[in-house]
């Protein structure tokens, strides 16, 4: 820690928390995940809920992902139209995943 280091907003549980919730708050198209240098779908369509401080990401009855929101790190995509996510999956062992949420795309 240097004399002038401060915590970066997007390292405060207020940022993650609103991060979470933009999540929920939309719908979602596909959600992708990098393995081994390739992108892969790993469902379309689906939903975000938070529940007790753990954001859910789940699709036909299935949770694809889920993590504490106090341990999450999370960006939105430059174009707006979703978030990138990294964090221990709770449903799959503990696994550090990094996945993105596609958000559905309404015209006005």
């Amino acid at each position: 820690m240097g004399l002038f280091s401060k915590k970066k907003p997007e390292d405060k549980l207020p940022f993650k928390r609103k991060m979470a919730e933009r999540v929920c708050n939309a719908k979602l198209r596909y959600v992708t995940e990098w393995i081994d240098g390739k992108e892969n779908v790993i469902c379309h369509g689906g939903m975000a809920n938070i529940r007790d401080d753990i954001l859910i990401i789940s699709s036909q009855d299935k949770d694809i992902f889920r993590c504490k929101i106090s341990d999450m790190k999370a960006s939105n995509l430059m174009s707006l139209d979703g978030t990138i996510i990294e964090a221990c999956d709770l449903s799959h062992d503990n696994k550090y995943r990094k996945i993105t949420v596609f958000y559905v795309y309404y015209r006005d």
